[in-house]
């Protein structure tokens, strides 16, 4: 197999720069590579994830290790499909030390809460009726994302005004460019953005882009993708964050609720500026490209194991191409301050998704964040017309 080495030389190489952007995975800088049959190659790929080692395997053609030297884009397409199947591989072996505690499709039957406090109890205050209503419909995840059935029972109509005023409101502008371009339908019904550049609006089955700068675009050279750039409304990212929270929180167990006491206080404050004691501001945001659903779904985890390097509990929200997850802040009986995370993509369907992109945002800051930048590459569905892509 020595006329393979240089190009299994360049894959690894690959693989291994790829998986020092994933801040808790490192490849050996050797692969074992064993001969299944005349025509193909497995590839053994040894794997650190935190404190866990793994071994993944790849086939491989012989014929696209041979051809590498004179196409170098079969190393591209080996990559992307090798890189997906790894970071599967790498998920799988995470999460088997996690159960979930709640998980809902918003596009299949109603869901149930898991149990919940006595009728008439705020869980977020700590006040019962009649010293605060429950008049109102509070909803345990945003409208904006698409909920119009799952709604929190143990939320007052104070705590309600409150989150929507002082952090949901955050949430939606935050993520009103993911909604508009995925068309994911919320409370007024498909969202919008317009842009001193151009808009983003829903067009019929499809997003219709308009954009005044040539800069804010660029077609790739066979014009299959375009790459965007758009502008985000203005927001407070520790009050996105406070939101997720919130999220999290409202369709906990309330036998769990013990853990995240400083945290049902922290989302309360109006002061966006103070910290929690043993802060978690990571947002792990995943784009699978390829992927056509929309629906929105919600899911919260909980390690069952004593791997203290792993968070304790996380909520992750996925809607259009994207899949967000928090780690909640739980005490130092719970788990340590630094803990490994990875990306959860059992929400999507991996036969179908193209390799993603994953990064860890800190959405910390209490500074409102104004015309800040959001780049993505778009699949084109059809013939461009007067400069609409979709």
């Amino acid at each position: 197999m020595k006329e393979y080495a240089p190009s299994i030389q360049k894959f690894s190489e690959r693989l291994i720069a790829w998986s020092s952007t994933l801040h808790h995975v490192s490849i050996a800088s050797k692969l074992e590579v064993s001969e299944i049959d005349e025509s193909h190659l497995k590839v053994s790929i040894p794997v650190l994830s935190g404190a866990q080692a793994v071994s993944l395997n790849v086939t491989v053609e012989k014929d696209v290790f041979a051809r590498v030297a004179i196409e170098p884009e079969l190393l591209d397409d080996l990559f992307d499909a090798s890189s997906h199947q790894l970071a599967i591989g790498i998920a799988t072996a995470f999460y088997r030390e996690y159960e979930v505690l709640f998980a809902h499709d918003f596009e299949q039957t109603e869901p149930e809460l898991p149990d919940e406090e006595p009728t008439g109890y705020c869980r977020f205050c700590g006040r019962s009726a009649p010293a605060v209503t429950f008049a109102e419909d509070a909803h345990a995840l945003p409208e904006s994302v698409g909920n119009k059935v799952l709604f929190a029972n143990h939320e007052c109509d104070e705590c309600n005004r409150h989150f929507g005023i002082e952090i949901e409101d955050h949430f939606g502008r935050w993520s009103n460019v993911q909604r508009t371009i995925f068309l994911v339908e919320g409370k007024t019904g498909m969202p919008n953005l317009t842009m001193k550049s151009g808009y983003v609006k829903p067009g019929h089955d499809l997003t219709e882009i308009k954009l005044s700068r040539d800069s804010m675009a660029a077609f790739d050279p066979g014009r299959t993708t375009v790459k965007i750039k758009l502008i985000r409304p203005s927001h407070i990212p520790v009050a996105v964050l406070k939101a997720f929270n919130k999220m999290a929180l409202s369709i906990m167990p309330s036998s769990e609720l013990v853990h995240f006491e400083s945290t049902l206080r922290w989302i309360r404050n109006k002061d966006h500026a103070v910290r929690l004691d043993r802060p978690s501001s990571v947002l792990l945001s995943t784009f699978c490209p390829a992927l056509e659903s929309s629906n929105t779904r919600c899911l919260l985890l909980k390690r069952t194991s004593a791997d203290m390097t792993k968070p304790y509990m996380t909520f992750v929200l996925a809607f259009g191409n994207f899949c967000y997850q928090i780690f909640l802040s739980a005490p130092a009986d719970k788990q340590n301050a630094e803990c490994h995370v990875t990306p959860y993509f059992y929400l999507y369907d991996s036969s179908r998704a193209a390799p993603s992109q994953s990064q860890m945002i800190d959405m910390g800051s209490s500074e409102s964040k104004r015309n800040e930048e959001v780049t993505l590459t778009l699949r084109i569905c059809g013939p461009i017309e007067q400069g609409r892509a979709s």
